[in-house]
C-alpha cells in the first residue's frame, strides 16, 4: 500500500470524507513525495516542482502530475 492510500484511509476513517477537510493538503503532500520517490518529480532549492519524463505509476498520482504539468504551461 502505497503512502497516500494509508493517509486516505486514514482520513475517511476519522472525517468520512477527502474532500473540504483540512487535511487535504497533506494528502497532496503525500501523492507528491511519492511522486518523487518514483522519480516523476523534483522540488529544487528554490520550492519549484520539475516535471522529469517518467510519469507516476499510480493513477491518482497520474492526476496530479497532469495538473501540474498543465499549470507549468500556462506560466
Amino acid at each position: 500500500m502505497y503512502i497516500t492510500q494509508k493517509y486516505a484511509l486514514c482520513m475517511l476513517k476519522e472525517k468520512r470524507t477527502l474532500h473540504e477537510n483540512q487535511e487535504s493538503p497533506y494528502l497532496v503532500s503525500s501523492m507528491l513525495i511519492e511522486m518523487m520517490l518514483e522519480g516523476s518529480i523534483e522540488i529544487t532549492d528554490k520550492d519549484k516542482i520539475v516535471l522529469n519524463e517518467r510519469e507516476p505509476g499510480v493513477s491518482y498520482n497520474k492526476c496530479l502530475y497532469t495538473y501540474i504539468k498543465e499549470m507549468s504551461k500556462k506560466r
